[in-house]
């Protein structure tokens, strides 16, 4: 990986997280239960997440659309799973507030994301 193209994921992988945490965070403070939140904010974040890695991370005429987005919606709902795991640990096992719960989660499952995407979600064919 080049750092041009770790430096584009970080930047598309910011804004989806930011999405995600924002939209959560709105959600959980009108009321809805973080773990309701964090599936609505994952849902909204994994369009912006898609779409930034495809056109602008990975970009590549050689990784065909519908594969990368069967293999990052696996890698998404991989991600989903132990980020919702790791928040409803936290926000039963610890005193932080669910908002930082969603924020302390959703930026750990980032990085498990990365590495997913990066070695095989939008692998070109060798």
């Amino acid at each position: 990986m080049t750092l041009k193209s770790a430096m584009r994921f970080g930047l598309v992988g910011g804004l989806a997280t930011c999405v995600h945490i924002l939209v959560g965070g709105v959600l959980i403070l009108s009321g809805t239960s973080a773990s309701t939140a964090n599936i609505i904010a994952f849902c909204l974040a994994f369009f912006v997440s898609f779409s930034g890695h495809y056109g602008y991370s990975f970009s590549s005429p050689d990784i065909p659309i519908s594969r990368s987005l069967r293999r990052f919606l696996v890698v998404a709902l991989t991600g989903l799973a132990v980020n919702q795991t790791l928040l409803l640990g936290l926000v039963h096992t610890t005193i932080l507030p669910p908002t930082i719960a969603l924020s302390v989660s959703t930026l750990v499952t980032a990085a498990l994301t990365y590495v997913l995407s990066q070695h095989w979600a939008f692998l070109a064919d060798t």
